[in-house]
């Protein structure tokens, strides 16, 4: 894809959001922080998607139908989506935190397994709802940087841009457009992925948050297995952890 300039802050778009710094950016998108001058200069995340592929269009629609349908303090809200001179707009609840990446960074060591536990088995709550649906939604890009600890420390899940609904009858393999090395399932290189592929990368971001090791990548670990045992890297984690975090970093080949 050709390199896409960023918008401008100040620039107007759906007729009433304002842009304003640039927040984060990928290969197919970006995120902004706004403002919504129709509520109160209300402020907002704005997530900008570069690719107008019918496919990239149907995904985007996808994530807006997934966070308009679920209510939860761990996702994040979303106020609007439309389309504005050919880019798609997704406008969300602003969530103000670090992520678990930059915390784990900025602690230094490995984080208590009873901080870590008290920020992420919410997530697990919400993964169970999200997966018992029919069809199931599977994020499929659970790891560290997408994460947000608000300042209430409450864990907050982000980034639905991979999401896709299960269909255990598809016979269809669909490549992902992008896998995160060390947090993917070995299943998500070759897009089969089903709702255990989030409880995979869940577990492995519980893993490198009580090490501060990134776990070896899922795709390399079927044909020579190197995953060490999270008590040899911090021996403060509890035994029960440890067996739970190593029965959902199996992999199967």
């Amino acid at each position: 894809m050709t390199n896409i300039l960023p918008l401008t802050p100040g620039t107007s778009i759906g007729g009433h959001y304002s842009i304003g710094p640039l927040l984060n950016t990928g290969g197919f998108s970006a995120v902004y922080r706004g403002i919504d001058t129709s509520e109160g200069h209300r402020p907002c995340a704005i997530k900008e998607t570069y690719d107008v592929t019918p496919g990239a269009r149907r995904q985007a629609l996808t994530e807006a139908a997934v966070l308009f349908t679920v209510r939860s303090a761990h996702l994040p809200q979303i106020y609007d989506a439309f389309e504005d001179q050919g880019r798609f707009y997704l406008v969300m609840q602003l969530i103000e935190g670090q992520n678990l990446l930059e915390l784990s960074k900025r602690h230094g060591r490995p984080c208590s397994e009873q901080e870590v536990l008290h920020w992420l088995l919410p997530v697990v709550d919400v993964l169970q709802e999200l997966h018992s649906r029919n069809p199931a939604v599977i994020h499929r890009d659970i790891k560290p940087g997408n994460i947000i600890l608000t300042p209430q420390a409450t864990a907050v899940l982000v980034d639905f841009g991979l999401t896709r609904l299960y269909d255990p009858s598809s016979d269809t393999h669909t490549i992902v457009r992008a896998v995160s090395e060390g947090f993917s399932p070995i299943e998500q290189y070759i897009g089969r992925t089903s709702p255990q592929s989030d409880i995979y990368s869940l577990a492995a971001t519980i893993y490198y948050l009580l090490t501060q090791t990134v776990p070896p990548a899922s795709v390399h670990r079927g044909y020579h297995d190197e995953l060490i045992a999270p008590r040899l890297l911090n021996p403060n984690i509890s035994p029960n952890t440890e067996q739970v975090l190593l029965k959902a970093l199996a992999v199967d080949v």
